[in-house]
């Protein structure tokens, strides 16, 4: 007889590639393990499509159940929880031949995921305006912020937002001179916003939050004007976007 574990490994494996062979003599009801193959499939499926609407259905149904059945059986989930599947989605669309006629295809998915993201991600209490203005500029300059969980920074060579809005409402977008975009996901009262930001304050925010600088070091990469760190930093105390100011020496 084997061990919990073998069985349970070989079932992993049988759900991908409906072969339970090795596990079939394990159980009471071997039969029954291709239902519960078909409903791995369409479980997973049906959470992809819920978090990546405008690539259904910029795709269509059938391409979309196409993708999303190939994607299941080569990335099966690691968590229990089902709005956390689907992280590599937007990198497998960019490797799939019959959507490469669709270019901005992965960067619509990594907008959707951030979007997804935000909406489940936990609360935080902020930091606002007052509290950054209250700090020495010097300590200031020096510190790292913290962001919200529910931030997110996507951009792209094409006009994302906008996209999905167009297709979400099936109506046709001409791609002709379209513009990058530049976006700051947020959540805010609830609700998952969308803020389309300048390359220098895209920059900003990219240098503090993604790559992990000091504030002063980001700000300079970013080469904006006093006057435009201002304007972000009052944007990001509104949208309270700041969880917490860290100085080097606490860290």
């Amino acid at each position: 007889m084997p061990a919990l574990h073998e069985i349970q490994q070989s079932f992993g494996r049988g759900l991908r590639s409906g072969d339970f062979g090795a596990v079939a003599a394990s159980v009471t009801h071997p039969a029954r393990l291709s239902i519960y193959r078909n409903h791995f499939l369409i479980s997973l499926g049906e959470a992809l499509a819920a978090t990546y609407p405008a690539v259904k259905a910029a795709v269509g149904e059938a391409c979309f159940s196409g993708l999303a059945r190939r994607f299941v059986l080569a990335n099966p989930p690691v968590a229990p929880v089902l709005a956390e599947y689907g992280a590599e989605f937007a990198d497998f669309l960019a490797d799939q031949a019959e959507v490469a006629g669709l270019p901005y295809l992965p960067d619509l998915a990594r907008l959707e995921w951030a979007m997804n993201r935000a909406a489940v991600a936990a609360d935080a209490p902020s930091v606002g305006l007052p509290e950054l203005a209250a700090i020495a500029p010097e300590r200031l300059t020096a510190s790292r912020l913290a962001q919200h969980p529910a931030i997110a920074l996507v951009d792209s060579a094409y006009p994302v937002s906008a996209l999905r809005d167009a297709v979400l409402a099936g109506e046709g977008f001409d791609l002709t001179g379209a513009r990058e975009e530049c976006l700051l996901v947020y959540r805010r009262d609830g609700a998952v916003a969308l803020r389309n930001m300048d390359a220098g304050g895209f920059a900003l925010l990219r240098g503090m939050f993604e790559q992990g600088r000091p504030l002063g070091q980001a700000f300079e990469a970013a080469r904006l004007s006093e006057a435009e760190l201002a304007s972000v930093l009052a944007m990001l105390g509104e949208i309270g976007a700041i969880t917490g100011v860290e100085f080097d020496h606490e860290r």
